[in-house]
């Protein structure tokens, strides 16, 4: 009796991490009408949706992009440093706070989250690059690829 309630448990515990597990893979961002704010000032507006993927980024001029996914991807420098909340996503990096902001949720699975960050400057050769964008995408790796130069890396 105690042998099959030991294994009953072992079960349920495999289980439940199992469970636990494939929900971390399968969470997806996606964005509806969003602003996103640097230091509380609007830097982008876009209609639309965007989504649904495991990254979510956009580009400033003379900044780079800034980009949140679920993981970090290896040979970036990414950093625990952002948090999902609803419709907003926030995060601090080099001395300022950005904040993401949708008009619906940001995930269907979780209302709340903690996100990997990296900001990867903008390429040399395309420095004086006007331009805002915002970026989702559900092939980080791919997203990479032809987004950033590899030379870029951190």
């Amino acid at each position: 009796m105690k042998i099959r309630l030991v294994f009953v448990l072992l079960t349920i515990f495999s289980s439940i991490a199992a469970a636990q597990s494939d929900s971390k893979e399968k969470i997806a961002l996606q964005l509806g009408n969003t602003i996103v704010n640097e230091n509380g000032k609007s830097v982008i507006e876009s209609k639309g949706a965007c989504g649904s993927g495991e990254v979510l980024a956009f580009h400033l001029p003379q900044k780079g992009w800034f980009i949140a996914s679920v993981e970090p991807l290896d040979g970036y420098d990414f950093q625990k440093i952002g948090k999902l909340e609803g419709n907003f996503v926030t995060f601090e990096i080099d001395g300022n706070r950005y904040e993401i902001i949708s008009n619906q949720p940001i995930s269907r699975q979780t209302s709340s989250l903690d996100l990997w960050v990296v900001r990867v400057p903008t390429p040399t050769d395309k420095v004086n690059i006007s331009g805002t964008a915002i970026s989702c995408a559900s092939d980080f790796k791919y997203w990479l690829k032809t987004n950033l130069p590899k030379n870029q890396k951190k």
